[in-house]
């Protein structure tokens, strides 16, 4: 119930008080060990509040990798808000490490048209425009472009 409170004022914008339910829920999750702290971290990013985002995101990276490995779908989520955390910063150069980590990770688990996937590489596009490097930028948003189309192929053919 903590939780759906804190998704409850996530949805009316009173981050401040997702962010007290959400912490209340993972106090009470933490003395069982299924404690989650994505909420607490994506409802402090929506408050432009990143430096606590980001402590939230690194205690969910350490718990996952501890529960699934370094390599596993749910760390790479954790790494890309990382990235995206930095990027909202407007630290690139951390950000790109950070999102080229992720893209790592996926690429060996997921198809290139996987909708999570096209939103990585505009987000990557997104970080080289605003370095300014157009070259890298134009590559990685055409790697996005390309797979969306792919992926809509794809779908038209199940129809």
């Amino acid at each position: 119930t903590c939780e759906l409170m804190g998704a409850l004022h996530e949805l009316r914008e009173e981050l401040q008080d997702a962010i007290s339910w959400y912490t209340r829920a993972v106090t009470i999750s933490d003395r069982w060990g299924t404690a989650d702290y994505q909420n607490v971290a994506n409802a402090h990013f929506q408050a432009e509040e990143y430096p606590m985002s980001l402590e939230w995101n690194t205690k969910q990276l350490a718990l996952y990798r501890s529960k699934y490995g370094r390599n596993h779908l749910k760390v790479a989520r954790v790494i890309e808000d990382i990235g995206k955390t930095h990027k909202a910063q407007q630290y690139y150069n951390r950000s790109l490490d950070w999102l080229m980590k992720s893209f790592k990770i996926r690429e060996k688990q997921q198809p290139t048209n996987d909708p999570e996937m096209i939103a990585l590489y505009s987000t990557i596009a997104d970080v080289y425009f605003a370095k300014k490097n157009t070259d890298a930028s134009l590559l990685w948003l055409n790697k996005a472009l390309n797979n969306l189309q792919d992926a809509r192929t794809e779908e038209v053919g199940m129809l």
